[in-house]
């Protein structure tokens, strides 16, 4: 199945979580730190906010990394579904 063929919220979903691993990357080139640094910590809002509302740890960089890259995979898979239900009405006005 190809790209154009996919569902918008996959399509989203992807975006956001490939979005996500390139901001960490970078992160991890500028910090010359061994913590993440500020550059990361503002693409793990989602993630933290989460986990300070279930009163989980964030202690762990991996943790926080895996934990973003879900939570902006999901932020993006919203974003999508709501495009496709936008665009999907507009469709059969037409």
């Amino acid at each position: 199945m190809g790209w154009k063929k996919r569902s918008y919220w996959f399509k989203g979903g992807i975006v956001l979580g490939i979005l996500d691993i390139v901001v960490i990357l970078i992160g991890y080139v500028i910090s010359s730190s061994e913590s993440l640094g500020w550059f990361l910590m503002f693409t793990q809002i989602p993630f933290n906010a989460l986990a300070i509302a279930l009163r989980l740890p964030i202690y762990q960089n991996y943790q926080v990394i895996i934990g973003g890259l879900i939570s902006w995979f999901v932020i993006g898979a919203t974003i999508g579904w709501i495009y496709g239900k936008i665009k999907n009405k507009n469709v059969g006005r037409e």
